[in-house]
């Protein structure tokens, strides 16, 4: 199968890692965009910041058994990650979606955004489609323009899921 369009890669990059085993994120974060570009060089890349973090509600539904009494993510990370995402996303010449501070815009952006201080409500994820959205039209792209790689949810067949991913088998 030909594509007729670059494809479009978006990377979305999360507070999980201890953003202290780093001395500084941005080299990761620049040579994983150096990589693409090299590979992929007609790839439209868009980097997504993590959103802010919620403390508080980490702490009443953390990931895993808590012995300690602190949240396993801290805004303030989110936050330096967001910033080093922005940099490499400048030195790149790659939008950024900066969801970081488009959602501390908000006064009441912890509950509006985040379920349980970390994943994204029907809102948060509203946000994430329309900063997006905007990023595709600055690159002349749009949903009715841009080839689907995956199967839709719709086709997968839950007793044989990996068949939808075979592409002679989709429309």
């Amino acid at each position: 199968m030909v594509h007729s369009m670059a494809p479009l890669v978006l990377v979305i990059y999360n507070a999980r890692c201890k953003i202290t085993m780093y001395s500084s994120i941005e080299p990761l974060l620049g040579d994983s965009c150096k990589v693409v570009d090299e590979r992929w060089p007609a790839t439209h890349v868009i980097l997504i910041t993590p959103p802010p973090i919620d403390e508080d509600r980490r702490l009443l539904h953390p990931n895993v058994e808590n012995l300690l009494g602190l949240p396993e993510r801290t805004n303030e990370s989110a936050g330096a990650y967001a910033r080093a995402c922005i940099a490499v996303a400048e030195d790149s010449g790659i939008p950024v979606v900066d969801l970081w501070n488009k959602m501390l815009e908000f006064p009441d952006w912890k509950k509006a955004y985040l379920r349980d201080g970390l994943h994204l409500t029907q809102s948060g994820n509203r946000i994430v489609f329309e900063e997006v959205i905007k990023k595709l039209r600055d690159a002349g792209l749009s949903l009715d323009t841009l080839e689907v790689d995956l199967p839709l949810i719709a086709a997968i067949d839950p007793n044989d899921p990996l068949k939808a991913f075979h592409k002679g088998d989709r429309p």
